[in-house]
């Protein structure tokens, strides 16, 4: 009985280790992948908020281009995309967000410039050109930051799942040497 015992002994203790090894693995990619995805998901969801908002006050701007006051219905917009910049702004994780971010900041600071001036200019010709010339392409360049932003967390998603299949397989690797070591030892 002793002897059988102590050559089961090393079959258990390798098994074990090997269930700990997994155990302890498995918990630490559960909160990493928990915290990369969810950050990387509330990115992606405030960017499309922001590209939405963004249209919005687009929309809004083009069809009140001929009133003097028509700048004014674009207030609620901009509220909802200084808040989404915000949102955006405390989430950066990302190598390279961060500079991304700055930009879209820069081009919003100067969009508001824009409109400023918009809502001061008095002719049609005055606002139109001013739409050509300073607001339409901070828009347009805000909309292409927000896409640089969407894509480089679409990419960490998709990288976050490669990283968690190459940890199952590791895993598995492991559990199947550790149970053939056991069985080879206390054959």
């Amino acid at each position: 009985r002793t002897r059988l015992f102590l050559n089961l002994l090393p079959f258990v203790v390798i098994l074990l280790a090997t269930g700990v090894y997994a155990i302890a693995l498995l918990s630490r990619l559960a909160g990493n992948v928990d915290a990369a995805v969810t950050e990387n998901y509330r990115s992606t969801i405030t960017v499309q908020a922001l590209r939405l908002s963004l249209a919005s006050v687009d929309r809004e701007l083009w069809s009140s281009l001929g009133s003097t006051n028509g700048a004014d219905g674009v207030s609620n917009h901009q509220r909802l995309v200084e808040e989404n910049l915000t949102l955006l702004s405390k989430t950066v994780l990302l190598p390279g967000e961060r500079e991304l971010n700055s930009q879209l900041t820069t081009n919003y600071h100067a969009f508001q410039a824009a409109l400023a001036m918009l809502k001061s200019a008095q002719s049609f010709d005055a606002r139109r050109n001013l739409y050509d010339r300073q607001i339409g392409p901070r828009l347009v360049g805000m909309d292409a930051v927000l896409k640089k932003i969407h894509e480089l967390n679409s990419r960490a998603v998709f990288t976050t799942s490669e990283h968690i299949r190459k940890l199952n397989r590791d895993v598995t690797r492991l559990m199947v040497a550790g149970i053939v070591v056991a069985l080879v030892i206390s054959a």
